[in-house]
């Protein structure tokens, strides 16, 4: 007998058993019950993947889909949360310099509106803004007020139009297609 109780079986296996002891029933004794919340969350994680393999099968075989087609489109619908992860530690560490990043932003913003401006500027029609959002908002407010600005301070007709919906892919297809 050992010292947790468990009998070991004859020498010959005696590397073996230390393994499982090691590495499966050691688990065991470590367990606490505050562990059964995560555990349980990782487990329906589990079954929701499991369900969405099986719905995966129904709808290739309802619909007629190629496995290559199913494959690929689990690829790029798994993306966005492969790269979470690493996503979230650059986040983390350029934490510190957000103002700045929001700065950059906002002037990378300001400066294709201008380059879209002094584009059109050669036209005698309106400059279209497509805003993809919802008016009201804060970037139909930046929109809008750029839009003044530019009228006021070079003299450019500029329409702004807002085309929300489908968190903004509608006005961004537009813009796309323009």
């Amino acid at each position: 007998m050992s010292d947790t109780g468990i009998s070991r079986p004859p020498v010959a296996g005696g590397a073996l058993w230390r393994w499982v002891d090691r590495n499966v029933i050691d688990l065991g004794r470590r367990m606490r019950l505050s562990y059964l919340p995560p555990l349980m969350v990782y487990m329906a994680a589990g079954i929701a993947g499991l369900t969405g393999i099986v719905g995966t099968f129904f709808v290739k075989e309802y619909l007629g889909l190629s496995a290559a087609f199913l494959a690929a489109l689990g690829f790029w619908a798994g993306l966005p949360w492969a790269i979470k992860m690493p996503m979230g530690h650059l986040v983390d560490l350029l934490w510190k310099y957000k103002g700045t990043l929001v700065y950059l932003g906002a002037s990378l913003v300001c400066a294709s509106l201008l380059a879209a401006v002094v584009a059109h500027a050669q036209g005698s029609k309106p400059i279209t803004l497509i805003v993809p959002f919802p008016p009201g908002g804060a970037t139909d407010q930046l929109a809008r007020v750029v839009a003044q600005k530019l009228t006021e301070r070079k003299g450019y007709s500029i329409v702004v139009e807002n085309k929300p919906g489908a968190g903004g892919n509608i006005g961004t297809g537009m813009v796309a297609k323009a």
